[in-house]
């Protein structure tokens, strides 16, 4: 697709007529007969969406949408004016913040939190006692995001007067680390209403504070899943001690996900010489279920009681059996005997099975100082780059200064995905003062190929590595300001701007594009269209989803567009952490790839419940072909990736499906729109 650019941004003299505009349009009557003719709206919505796409605001369509009497127009307007931290956004969402429909009174506060305003914590605070209970919620998060002292005030004011969006401000408080806090939560989590519950619970939990372990305990007995699960990772953050008896009675309960996350807590206390016998006989209960989640808690956990021989027996059989089990199964058996999870990783004759080797990487942490360099060197040496991946990303950071030798050969590995681990691991090493030459030149030499590479994932990490390099990371970044690769000018942009405060008031370049016009008015035609179903079929079973074409278009064409092509068949699902997600969609199959181009995040106010799908991310609008779909609420994930769509049949297959398992194929179930191709698509690789 040729580059689309040319907007035109709002500036300080088209504020005043933007706001007369706007002061018209909040006034409109609620919608009843006055809508936009069809097409007419059509072509509008595709006018904002290509805006988007450009990733610059256009004051002419915002404008027009935001001044329309059809409450769907005025609605993404403000989701624009958010998403692309518009100039103009202050006095847009201001003028929809006050808008008479309730619809567009929640998009607009949930836009006012990502445009990152804090002007708007003022019409944000008025906003918490509207009399549409979505908008003072959607007003109660925002102020989350957009943190300070002002907005964080408000939301103790909502807990202290318990009235108003009193779950959305328990839930926008979670990221105050105050431990003056904790009574407050603590009062809401007792609340006779169920969300305000769970939202104080998981508040509580996700970032635990000091004294909030006896509130924490109270919850491990509250009966809802969701709490249960979240007070006991909460308690094992905190190390408590004191909770190791009601964990393990969590532990052996019938619910996969606090059990799960009962597991995962005794493991954090055994590691730190706490309740190691209760700790063994919850593993060893649960080693073998049937869920597999509970089961590679279980054997996680019983790296903790590795020096019983017992113990190591066990693990060894699992070992044997092979699978994702028996990678996980390895590394804590090395916890306990190092040299026969050695033999069992890199056997005299033949090659061990990928699972086994992936766990010999992932042991790296759990092995005695002096056994790492042999391992490692052994692990470099593997055929897959995965697993060499792995066992730079897992290298113990104390251990790099005695492994510079491997890792200066690691930055010239033929793969991409290595040469980034080593380039991160090694960073603080590569520059300034002592450090060595070789090992410097090595470096750059790979942060210029990854930059160069068009990977979004790799060029980000090479990025980032060079934010944190002790001398010349700025000139590095400097260098890319003006990069033609919009990730890599946009990332280098940001690092400059929040790692060493160098702003820049000179607007980027155009963006490159892969939407033309033709294409973003189909795409507005789809979102008012039936809806779009695939069908997923995995080496455990097939399950079914339904994709949000209307919240996230071009997501969902991407995603469309990919199935199609059989851009997802027979790859690996790469990716599975128990109790909170399943992640497919690398050809890779490694976590680094994608289909060579880059999507906009398309934030929006759904939540991340059980079977949502997700897009991932490895900073702001880096999303391609990788995917996940949530096994637990996960509200930290709400407003920071893309929602795109949920399962609707066959849940109980993701919960089957374990690291590694085969997707073998998405098939797209879609009525075509008129003069549409049902096998058309974009092309790979397009930027």
């Amino acid at each position: 697709m040729a580059l689309r650019g040319g907007a035109r941004r709002v500036g300080a003299a088209s504020l005043p007529i933007l706001a007369l505009v706007l002061t018209a349009c909040s006034s409109v009557a609620p919608d009843a007969d006055r809508h936009e003719a069809r097409p007419e709206r059509l072509a509008l919505v595709a006018r904002l969406l290509e805006m988007e796409d450009r990733r610059a605001w256009d004051d002419a369509p915002g404008q027009a949408a935001a001044a329309s009497p059809d409450a769907r127009l005025r609605e993404r307007a403000g989701l624009a004016a958010g998403r692309l931290r518009a100039t103009g956004a202050v006095p847009l969402l201001s003028t929809l913040l006050a808008d008479l429909e309730p619809r567009v009174r929640r998009a607009a506060a949930f836009a006012s939190g990502l445009a990152g305003e804090r002007r708007l914590v003022p019409l944000l605070r008025s906003a918490l006692s509207d009399a549409d209970p979505g908008t003072a919620a959607a007003a109660a998060s925002a102020l989350g995001r957009l943190g300070g002292d002002a907005a964080e005030e408000a939301l103790r004011g909502v807990l202290r007067a318990r009235s108003g969006p009193v779950a959305a401000a328990a839930a926008a408080l979670y990221r105050s680390k105050d431990p003056g806090l904790v009574p407050l939560l603590a009062a809401a989590a007792a609340s006779p209403d169920g969300e305000t519950r769970r939202m104080a619970a998981w508040s509580l939990a996700r970032v635990p504070r000091p004294g909030s372990e006896s509130a924490l305990r109270a919850l491990l007995r509250a009966g809802d899943p969701e709490v249960v699960a979240w007070a006991a990772r909460g308690l094992g953050l905190l190390g408590d001690a004191e909770a190791a008896g009601p964990l393990s009675e969590v532990a052996l309960g019938p619910e996969p996900g606090p059990a799960i996350q009962a597991l995962l807590a005794l493991e954090r206390l055994a590691a730190g010489g706490l309740a190691r016998d209760v700790a063994r006989e919850a593993g060893l209960a649960r080693r073998g279920d049937p869920h597999p989640g509970v089961s590679l808690a279980a054997l996680t956990l019983l790296r903790a009681a590795a020096d019983d021989a017992d113990v190591r027996a066990l693990l060894e059989r699992v070992v044997v059996h092979g699978g994702r089990r028996g990678g996980v199964a390895l590394a804590s058996l090395a916890a306990g005997d190092a040299e026969r999870a050695h033999a069992l990783a890199f056997p005299g004759k033949g090659t061990a099975p990928l699972d086994l080797r992936l766990g010999a990487a992932e042991a790296l942490p759990l092995l005695a100082a002096e056994r790492v360099g042999p391992w490692l060197e052994a692990l470099l040496g593997d055929s897959a780059p995965r697993v060499r991946m792995e066992a730079v990303s897992r290298l113990p950071r104390p251990l790099v200064p005695r492994s510079l030798p491997l890792l200066t050969r690691a930055l010239a590995d033929l793969d991409g995905a290595v040469r980034a681990a080593a380039l991160d691991a090694t960073a603080p090493f590569a520059a300034g003062t002592g450090s060595d030459a070789r090992l410097a030149a090595a470096w750059r030499a790979a942060f210029d190929a990854l930059v160069a590479s068009g990977e979004a994932d790799l060029a980000a990490t090479a990025l980032d590595a060079a934010a944190s390099l002790p001398a010349g990371g700025r000139e590095l970044l400097a260098a890319k300001r003006d990069a033609a690769d919009d990730l890599v000018r946009e990332r280098a942009r940001r690092l400059l701007r929040e790692r060493f405060g160098v702003d820049s008031t000179d607007p980027s370049p155009a963006v490159a594009t892969r939407l033309a016009a033709a294409d973003t008015l189909r795409l507005a035609e789809r979102a008012e269209g039936p809806p779009v179903r695939v069908v997923v079929e995995t080496s455990r079973g097939s399950f079914e989803a339904e994709l949000f074409a209307d919240a996230a278009p071009m997501t969902v064409e991407s995603f469309v567009s990919l199935a199609r092509a059989g851009f997802f068949d027979g790859t690996t699902i790469h990716r599975v952490v128990p109790d909170f997600v399943v992640q497919a969609g690398d050809p890779r199959g490694d976590g680094t790839g994608g289909p060579g181009y880059a999507i906009r995040d398309e934030l929006n106010p759904i939540p991340y419940v059980r079977g949502r799908l997700g897009m991932a991310l490895s900073g702001p609008d880096t999303g391609g072909s990788q995917w996940f779909v949530a096994l637990s609420r996960q509200p930290h994930l709400d407003a920071a990736y893309t929602v795109f769509g949920e399962v609707t049949a066959g849940m109980e297959v993701v919960d089957r499906v374990e690291q590694n398992d085969r997707l073998l194929s998405v098939r797209v179930r879609e009525e075509p729109g008129p003069g549409e191709d049902p096998s058309a698509g974009f092309p790979r690789g397009v930027n």
